[in-house]
């Protein structure tokens, strides 16, 4: 035998074991396509469970309490059911410089949460504005962030239309009847 046949005889080993070796995943790569499958039906299956559920608690149960003039009850096995009124508010996207300067021309600086590498909370304005001037001074580098925390900002929503006051146009106000459900 001549070493090029020998060599020749390696090659053909080295891919048998080769072939072997990839039969023996085949049915492993299939399963997980499978798999993969599977979850993502599920995922799909679940978000569509969530949409549905969502509808039932926002607006078919609250329309069908609302259409028997009720707003709770107790059913036969103790579940008690209750619709309320539900306001959220947010800033709109892109329009958190125009509802920042809104609140500080309106007296609620005290709202803005200023940020740099350490946190300013609620009420803590002015001695956000004398650390960014120290900040400022001392000719470091810094990154700053402002900006209303959103319970902060539906407390103010709520309080601001209960007093009839009109609440900026960067708001984004939703208002919805929601049940809630207790076993």
């Amino acid at each position: 035998m001549s070493e090029t046949t020998d060599v020749l005889d390696m090659i053909d080993a080295v891919s048998k074991v080769r072939e072997v070796e990839v039969e023996k995943l085949s049915p492993l790569v299939n399963r997980y396509f499978s798999q993969q499958f599977d979850v993502e039906h599920k995922e799909s299956q679940l978000r569509e469970a969530k949409k549905a559920l969502e509808r039932t608690v926002k607006v078919d149960l609250p329309a069908a309490m609302e259409a028997a003039g009720v707003e709770y009850v107790r059913m036969p096995d103790g579940t008690v059911i209750e619709v309320s009124d539900v306001l959220t508010a947010r800033c709109r996207k892109g329009h958190e410089a125009e509802l920042l300067e809104w609140l500080k021309s309106n007296g609620q600086e005290d709202m803005i949460r200023t940020e740099f590498s350490m946190s300013f909370g609620r009420g803590q304005y002015e001695f956000a504005n004398h650390a960014r001037g120290l900040l400022q001074d001392s000719k470091l580098h810094f990154e700053e962030k402002e900006g209303v925390p959103w319970n902060t900002l539906e407390k103010f929503v709520k309080l601001e239309l209960a007093a009839g006051r009109d609440i900026p146009s960067a708001v984004n106000i939703n208002e919805f009847r929601k049940v809630e459900v207790k076993k």
